[in-house]
Formats: structure tokens, C-alpha cells, sequence
């Protein structure tokens, strides 16, 4: 959500990390947000959006009933295009590619993928920006959502046109050909640090992988494409630390001002017990005269 559904300002990004593992010190949001004047959202259509999710959000549950949100969502595509009158035939991919194109004229930062609006339609995920976003474009009431009144009958309906899907066979050539340049893209950035917050390089682990594409377990052993991809990238918990150690002092270097290893410790994670093992990886990804630095600084 990019909107401030109470004053209908547009949120901005703060310097401060959100996510914990690469969080090392404590840091008071109120030292790091910069006084700017705030810019009010204008789009009546990006503030509906914002509300709709806050309404979602904030909607009471009847958490007694057991019916699954595929079930609600299965009937909010009834009588739509996307769906045939028998209910057995869903035209997932067209519904993929006309809320991509609807978003995209949001300017939604994470738009819903196929794979992802496909999961959520089986039951197999239930993210919530994924689900808003395929209900608010379906014109979906939220209390048929929260609160869906499904029969027995009608809940059935859906389990059975579930089993049908999971029972189509996935062509994993293709699927590895269309997922192969995405996950290129996604572990590159992971790579050299432009997919952090703080610009910090990271190992690229196949759990952050699966987490980013959203991967079912496994997937990737059948995907040979997308396992050479991996196969290049990957590295040592050691050569990782030591792109961190680098990265981190040219940052520091580049400030003009003194600094310390408590400085890189601060920025990197790593924990100067382990430099021995370090060292190599430094020479390997540093100039001379600044792997020979860092090594002073570090010892």
C-alpha cells in the first residue's frame, strides 16, 4: 500500500531496514524519517484501492466457518469473463494479463503474477496483497470475501474444479524457459546488492530464491535452466562476507570521513572471528591497495 488511507498522503521510504536479518543495531524510526512536505494522492483510483485493502484488512471474520477464500474467490469470478458458465474452465492467464495491464496504470510497486494469482485461485497460497488485488479488479464486495455464505453444494463446486486443475500437467521446459530470465534478474540484484535496502551484496540461497519467486519446494530440481542460473551464482558464506567487507569500506572510504571495523562490523554482520577465512575472498574480489587496506583496518 502506498497510500495513507487516513490523510490520502503518499508513503515514502525511510532509511530504516525492515527486515530483521539485516538489522544489526536498534534504530528509532523517529531519527531516520526526513521532515518533507507531504504529497497528497490525487487518483481517485489508487485511493479506492488503498481503502479497499484497509477495509479488507479490517474487516470482522466469522473465524467458526470453515470456508476456504478459493471457494470465494471461485464464485466472485462467476459470470465474468474469466470463467465459463459451466464453471469448469478458469481463463487464468487472460485474467493475469488484464490486471497487469489495470495496475500497471496504478504504478502498483509488486503487481500479482500468473504463478501467483494461480496458487491463490487452487488454495495452495493466500497473500494478501495478491488476493486484494484480484477481488478489487473483479469488483468483489468485501463481505463476500470475509464473510462469504457459500453452501455446502457451492463449496463443493470449487473443490472439484480444484482437483481438476491440480491434476493438468505443468510443461516444465516451458516453465523453466519463461521462469529463467526472472530468476537472472532476481538473483542478480540479490547479488550485487541492488535488491537491498541498503545496497548491501547477498548470498543468493535457493530458500531466498523460492521465497522471492514464490517457488513451490523442489521445483527447482526439475528446472535445468534456472539450476545453472543458481549453479553461477552461488558462493561460500566466507566470499559472501568478504563482497560485504568490500562493499562496506568502499561506502565508508567514500564519506571522507574516519571509520573503524565497528564501522563495517555495523554495516556487514560479520563477525571479525572469522576474517582468517576471509582474507582470500578479499584479495579475490578488491584491488591490491584495497584488500591491503581492509586487512589492516580488519587486523
Amino acid at each position: 500500500m502506498q497510500i495513507c488511507t487516513k490523510h490520502n498522503c503518499r508513503l515514502v521510504n525511510s532509511a530504516v531496514i525492515a527486515k530483521s536479518e539485516q538489522t544489526f543495531t536498534l534504530c528509532p524510526a523517529e531519527s531516520f524519517v526526513i521532515k518533507q512536505k507531504p504529497t497528497i494522492e490525487t487518483d481517485p483510483l489508487k485511493i479506492t484501492f488503498a481503502k479497499y485493502m484497509t477495509d479488507v484488512f479490517n474487516a470482522p471474520m466469522d473465524l467458526k466457518k470453515d470456508i476456504p477464500i478459493s471457494a470465494a474467490l471461485y464464485h466472485g469470478m462467476r459470470n465474468t469473463k474469466y470463467m465459463k458458465s459451466t464453471g469448469k474452465t478458469r481463463y487464468t492467464k487472460q485474467l493475469a494479463e488484464d490486471m497487469k495491464a489495470y495496475y500497471t496504470r496504478l504504478n502498483l510497486s509488486s503487481i500479482a503474477s500468473m504463478y501467483q494469482i494461480q496458487r491463490v485461485l487452487l488454495g495452495d497460497r493466500f497473500d494478501f496483497s495478491v488476493v486484494c488485488q484480484i477481488v478489487f479488479y473483479l469488483t468483489v464486495n468485501i463481505n463476500d470475501l470475509t464473510n462469504p455464505t457459500l453452501t455446502a453444494v457451492q463449496i463443493e463446486q470449487e473443490q472439484n474444479n480444484h482437483y481438476m486443475k491440480d491434476r493438468t500437467p505443468i510443461d516444465w521446459a516451458v516453465y523453466d524457459a519463461e521462469t529463467a530470465p526472472i530468476l537472472e534478474q532476481v538473483a542478480k540484484s540479490i547479488y550485487n546488492g541492488s535488491a537491498s535496502e541498503t545496497g548491501r551484496p547477498e548470498r543468493v540461497s535457493e530458500k531466498m530464491i523460492y521465497r522471492e519467486l514464490e517457488l513451490p519446494k523442489h521445483r527447482l530440481e526439475v528446472m535445468p535452466k534456472c539450476r545453472a542460473i543458481m549453479e553461477r551464482y552461488n558462493e561460500t558464506y566466507e566470499e559472501n562476507w568478504a563482497r560485504r567487507i568490500v562493499w562496506a569500506y568502499n561506502k565508508l572510504k567514500s564519506k571522507n570521513e574516519p571509520f573503524y571495523w565497528s564501522d563495517i562490523r555495523r554495516l556487514t554482520g560479520v563477525k571479525k572471528k572469522n576474517i582468517e577465512a576471509i582474507i582470500p575472498y578479499i584479495r579475490k574480489h578488491a584491488k591490491e591497495e584495497t584488500a591491503d587496506a581492509i586487512i589492516v583496518l580488519v587486523k
